[in-house]
């Protein structure tokens, strides 16, 4: 975690994706859905792990904007504004590509309606090799139809009842009750588990 001071108050802040809480996962899902810049996302995501909001003031001596937290006005500069989006640098690889390194599972359970579905380890530790080859084979489906195949993707590690890493069934049923960004938060773990392991064996 990164400590960072704004007026007189001390501030956490992630450093790393598996720092990010789940909230803060799901927010950057839904920013992204909309048109917005790598300093917007940014400074969004920053305003929002603290939350704080935005507000343009008029002085004599000039217009600005502050942070309204816990009703208190926080008079900041622009390269204050640049300096704390800069916080969440490592969510991003370049202008237009994230950088996902999230290995810590932020659903290993989590309520569908009536029913309770389980996911893997932290890292894909737990998975088969036949879970393995069915998410590679869905996730070839999904480059050319994400919505059309994302339900039965996740359906391979995210079990019903208890994770079973010998079921490499697809059965969706529940999945498709999953917020949209919730199932984005998901592929980012399956990603960046895949990612960390294409690092550490290269040859493999």
């Amino acid at each position: 975690m990164k400590k960072v001071k704004i007026g007189n108050q001390n501030f956490n802040f992630p450093s790393s994706w598996n720092e990010m809480t789940v909230e803060q996962l799901c927010f950057l899902a839904k920013i992204l859905k909309g048109q917005v810049t790598t300093t917007e996302i940014k400074l969004k995501m920053a305003l929002f792990s603290i939350g704080a909001r935005v507000r343009r003031y008029h002085r004599a001596y000039g217009d600005g904007y502050a942070i309204l937290l816990a009703k208190k006005n926080i008079y900041l500069e622009t390269d204050q504004f640049i300096q704390l989006s800069s916080i969440f640098d490592f969510i991003l690889k370049n202008e237009n590509e994230l950088d996902i390194k999230l290995t810590k599972n932020p659903f290993p359970k989590i309520t569908v309606g009536k029913k309770v579905l389980y996911g893997p380890e932290d890292g894909l530790t737990n998975i088969s090799y036949g879970q393995f080859i069915m998410l590679q084979t869905w996730q070839h489906r999904m480059t050319n139809d994400f919505n059309k195949y994302i339900d039965d993707f996740l359906a391979v590690i995210w079990k019903p009842d208890k994770f079973n890493a010998s079921d490499v069934g697809d059965s969706s049923l529940f999945h498709y009750m999953l917020d949209n960004c919730i199932k984005t938060v998901m592929c980012w773990y399956y990603f960046g588990s895949i990612n960390f392991i294409s690092e550490k064996f290269p040859r493999i």
